[in-house]
């Protein structure tokens, strides 16, 4: 599993590069056409094309970084209501049987274009073309990385995944994640505070065993409590610091 994780890390990483050239691809556009207006540079008629490309391109190579993160549309309305091994199966099936063929096909056509593009020298279509490619390999990999953690779940190699989690840890929905790393937010004092209750309760638990792998994870569940009451205080620390709240 090592090796998918570092397949993992390389696919999150293009990802992370590739978002901020998103933010440097806007600003640089906005940029031109403001110069373009005011000096009349005459690059106006280029700029279409240009974001036509940069568009394509950027899509493509966040293809297995948005899938790793979650982040394709989901229907939650029926997910949130379904097992965690429900989910698993259902994930696996559907990258098996429809997001690798996909991306066989996305691959295929890509490579197509790209040795057209090759033989007529088209060097204007390069970028995108090698995007073509390497985006749905990406797509690919990724949803190898998913079936794989999917397969070690449902065989009881691997942990429970993130919508249990969010059940059974946090009381929340199986969304409520995804919707943290969509806004970079943290979780409320009322979710760490469920969770940090149950980290305690079992702690406890496991404490009162003399087998020493309990010990083990009583320790790390102790860990894990601290992390989340450390959370909570500074939440609450930055409420009763808020100007309008400091006695004067």
């Amino acid at each position: 599993m090592r090796f998918l994780d570092w397949i993992d890390l390389g696919i999150r990483g293009i990802g992370v590069v590739t978002a901020w050239l998103t933010v440097v691809s806007i600003a640089a556009y906005g940029a031109l056409q403001m110069l373009d207006r005011k000096l009349h540079l005459g690059v106006s008629s280029y700029l279409p094309d240009l974001s036509t490309s940069l568009l394509f391109i950027l899509i493509f190579l966040t293809f297995g970084y948005t899938y790793l993160r979650d982040g394709h549309v989901r229907v939650d309305v029926l997910r949130r209501h379904w097992s965690a091994r429900r989910i698993a199966w259902i994930e696996l099936i559907g990258g098996l049987f429809v997001l690798l063929p996909l991306a066989a096909i996305l691959t295929y056509y890509g490579w197509d274009g790209l040795m057209r593009t090759t033989k007529y020298a088209e060097t204007q279509l390069w970028a995108q073309r090698i995007a073509g490619v390497i985006g749905p390999i990406l797509l690919a990999l990724a949803g190898m990385i998913v079936a794989l953690r999917n397969i070690a779940f449902l065989t009881g190699r691997r942990a429970q995944g993130a919508p249990e989690f969010c059940r059974s840890w946090l009381g929340r929905s199986e969304g409520y994640i995804r919707v943290l790393r969509y806004h970079n937010t943290e979780p409320s004092v009322e979710t760490l505070s469920i969770c940090a209750s149950k980290l305690g309760y079992y702690e406890a638990r496991l404490a009162g065993s003399e087998r020493q792998e309990h010990q083990i994870w009583a320790k790390r569940l102790s860990d894990l409590k601290t992390l989340c009451d450390r959370a909570i205080a500074k939440q609450a620390e930055a409420v009763w610091r808020a100007p309008e709240r400091m006695a004067v």
